[in-house]
């Protein structure tokens, strides 16, 4: 079972330093009922990514100073998990001006189809 969120994050009021970005990640995790395993942050010229890997799948984060914008995907399994949740603490902390939200089911066997 698996409940994937992606977010498009436009304008963002407050970029945080890469990391306040990684405790910030850490605990989105914890609030969706996750299990962190391992966490990553890679800072470049541009911006900076924050990968957490969880043992329901994984949170990741990427950024762009020069355009305020940022990129979230929340990918957990189990019923145990809720991605909103983590979700929401990521907004909260970056106050975008604008928000897209896609979510998948992707625990749906309807969803698949043979190769």
């Amino acid at each position: 079972m698996g409940k994937h969120v992606a977010a498009n994050l436009y304008d963002v009021k407050r970029m945080l330093p890469p990391a306040e970005a990684r405790e910030l990640m850490v605990k989105a995790a914890e609030a969706a009922g996750s299990r962190v395993y391992d966490v990553r942050l890679y800072e470049f010229r541009d911006g900076y990514s924050v990968l957490v890997l969880v043992l329901e799948s994984h949170l990741a984060i990427h950024t762009w100073y020069d355009v305020r914008f940022a990129t979230v995907d929340i990918y957990t399994c189990g019923g145990h998990t809720d991605p909103d949740r983590a979700l929401q603490l990521v907004l909260a902390a970056y106050e975008p001006d604008r928000v897209t939200v896609y979510r998948h089911d992707r625990s749906s066997r309807s969803n698949t189809r043979r190769a």
